[in-house]
């Protein structure tokens, strides 16, 4: 599962504020796009080639995070990067090349093969940056739920989840504001829950859980995920939420 083709995504996306947003949003989507794409296949990828045969019964895999380390992602342009904590256990995969602004990391177990039960994904999109009306009307559709402006707003999000997570289908819960130490307005989140498609389970994908992030400032976009298998998920909350929180954009 994952972005099919240009005119879908312009479909996704509303207008509120006439012409000049309409082109800003475009703008957006058409970069996001680019960066979506280069990265559809990493993850299906990789589990394609380490997770095949590798069961996992519930529980099989439970694991304590205690340890982060920190980790500065540099982007394309000087005051866009950003920085973020992660458990020691996520690792970028080997021979794996991303181009600047955007990381993978996972954490893969072994047994009869190697199968991933963790994983954290961070792009930087620069484009033009959204304008007031942008931000404005973000705040605005967390707040009522309209539905025109709510679907539009969040389709990006959802799309660099999906993008990542081909071989699942990707269940999204309703997005809230997200404020942090490090993040007062201007972004959200969402979890969202990753079920294996046929093909997926073909391939004995885990189940996962996890929560995105999109963060915007006047110099670009900010995209963030996380997950782990359920029960690892639900007991490791308080570290989860200090990654999160750990998120600090315009570096």
């Amino acid at each position: 599962m994952g972005l099919n083709n240009n005119s879908e995504l312009n479909s996704g996306t509303k207008s509120i504020s006439g012409r000049p947003f309409k082109r800003r949003i475009t703008l957006l989507i058409i970069i996001l796009l680019i960066v979506a794409l280069a990265l559809t296949g990493v993850l299906y990828y990789r589990h394609h080639q380490n997770a095949q045969k590798a069961k996992s019964p519930t529980g099989k895999y439970s694991y304590t995070y205690q340890q982060l380390d920190g980790y500065s992602l540099k982007s394309s342009q000087t005051g866009t990067g950003s920085s973020f904590s992660k458990p020691v256990q996520f690792k970028a995969p080997a021979n794996l090349q991303l181009s600047a602004g955007q990381a993978m990391f996972d954490q893969t177990a072994t047994g009869n093969s190697p199968v991933i039960i963790g994983g954290l994904g961070s792009a930087t999109v620069v484009s033009s940056p959204p304008g007031a009306n942008y931000l404005s009307d973000l705040n605005q559709a967390l707040k009522t739920s309209n539905t025109n402006q709510y679907q539009g707003l969040i389709t990006n999000l959802e799309q660099y989840v999906t993008a990542r997570m081909d071989g699942y289908y990707v269940a999204f819960e309703k997005p809230i504001a997200l404020i942090t130490p490090n993040i007062k307005s201007d972004a959200f989140s969402l979890n969202f829950t990753a079920t294996p498609t046929t093909m997926g389970k073909t391939m004995d994908f885990q189940v996962m859980q996890g929560e995105a992030v999109l963060a915007l400032s006047g110099h670009a976009s900010y995209y963030f995920m996380i997950f782990s298998v359920p029960y690892n998920w639900q007991s490791n909350q308080a570290v989860w939420q200090q990654v999160i929180d750990s998120l600090k954009i315009d570096q």
